[in-house]
C-alpha cells in the first residue's frame, strides 16, 4: 500500500521566489532528484513506502534559476494513505 509524508515549512518571503525544491531520500542527507513545488510551503509527498523512514531538506529557487541551500534536515516515517475504498487513512507530518 501507498503511503506518504505532509510537509510544511515557513515561506520565503523574497519578492524573485520561483519554487521551492523538496528533497528526500532513505538515508540522511542523501536525496534523490527534487519535486518542484510551485508557491506554497506544504506539499504531500506520495508513492512512499508504509512505515520507512524518510529523510528531508527543501530549497528555494529564484527566478534566475539560483537554489538555496538545504534547510535543516527532517526526518519522518512514511504512513498508509487511503487507497480510495473509503477505509480509514493516516499520514505523518514534518514541519521543516
Amino acid at each position: 500500500m501507498a503511503a506518504s509524508v505532509n510537509l510544511k515549512w515557513n515561506a520565503n518571503n523574497e519578492p524573485d521566489l520561483s519554487h521551492y525544491n523538496v528533497y528526500f531520500g532513505k538515508s540522511s542527507r542523501n536525496y534523490g532528484n527534487p519535486t518542484p513545488v510551485k508557491n506554497k510551503s506544504v506539499c504531500r509527498v506520495d508513492g512512499l513506502e508504509k512505515n520507512k523512514t524518510y529523510y528531508f531538506a527543501i530549497t528555494a529557487v529564484d527566478t534566475s534559476g539560483n537554489e538555496s541551500g538545504f534547510s535543516t534536515e527532517k526526518k519522518a516515517v512514511a504512513r498508509q494513505v487511503s487507497d480510495g475504498s473509503g477505509g480509514s487513512s493516516t499520514s505523518n507530518n514534518a514541519l521543516i
